[in-house]
């Protein structure tokens, strides 16, 4: 098993930076100067714990380059503002994009990192209002930051939600307009998009639907869906590399069985177009 032969080493993940970009990816750098496919998204397209993960598969399948712009505990605002995010993506002979959460956005109640989205940085005058009764000092991710919400008012909590659904659906279609072209999504994820998400405690990506994706139309050209198959909470984590440390993390990330089924359905959608 991985765990128990790799427990005191780690892996390389030749981090590298493109462009202007403050974001550090993936390595080792794509060469650019031949087709490739831009896969953009978070720690699970990044391959955290991952040997060869999903882009690299791909790239080996498909004889074609792959460009991974996954970057650890990333939402949608990482890639936002970022000219040289939209600049490769463009360049691409086609953009890969996983659903990632409406949790990790800044909106109207709260600011997230710019960078490591799943960051709760600071309340809005606005959530102060609504919830006057809670002490934000202590609070420093976004889902412990919904949970204490949702756990004192459910009630004023919708507000919370149907910010963060809206502020999803508006931030990615400004990411698809820079973009420029039509984008397969790559939903990755134990719930069906079909499923109704409402709760902090939600898998991945939390609070996005299918109908929040269809309110995106021609801007977006298929869904790609690969299912993250149920796990033994108690069991290390096969064929993956941690520390012990790390292997809470590990559990809640898809395997290298997963990233294979991703790399093989993405050539499959990507061949058809």
């Amino acid at each position: 098993m991985a765990y128990e032969r790799l427990v005191e080493g780690k892996l390389d993940y030749a981090p590298c930076r493109y462009g202007s970009s403050k974001l550090l990816f993936r390595g080792p750098r794509c060469d650019m100067s031949r087709d490739y496919v831009a896969f953009l998204g978070s720690t699970e397209t990044y391959g955290k714990f991952i040997e060869t993960p999903f882009p690299e598969l791909f790239a080996e399948q498909a004889g074609i380059a792959a460009l991974n712009l996954g970057s650890v505990n990333a939402g949608i605002d990482a890639f936002h503002d970022d000219p040289t995010i939209a600049e490769l993506c463009r360049g691409a002979r086609a953009c890969v994009i996983q659903v990632m959460g409406a949790h990790k956005l800044s909106n109207r109640y709260y600011s997230v990192h710019t960078r490591r989205n799943d960051r709760f940085l600071y309340a809005s005058d606005d959530l102060r209002t609504l919830y006057p009764e809670v002490d934000f000092a202590d609070i420093h991710f976004t889902r412990h930051l919904l949970s204490v919400l949702l756990d004192i008012c459910p009630e004023r909590f919708r507000a919370i939600r149907h910010e963060l659904t809206e502020v999803w659906v508006q931030r990615m279609d400004d990411l698809l307009e820079r973009i420029g072209r039509p984008a397969a999504l790559l939903w990755l994820s134990s719930r069906n998009p079909e499923d109704p998400a409402s709760a902090p405690s939600d898998p991945d990506p939390l609070f996005v639907t299918k109908e929040m994706i269809d309110r995106l139309g021609k801007k977006t050209s298929k869904l790609i869906r690969v299912a993250i198959p149920p796990r033994d909470p108690e069991a290390a984590p096969e064929g993956m590399v941690f520390s012990e440390l790390e292997i809470a993390m590990a559990r809640e990330l898809p395997g290298p069985r997963t990233h294979r089924v991703v790399a093989q359905l993405v050539e499959q959608a990507l061949s058809q177009t």
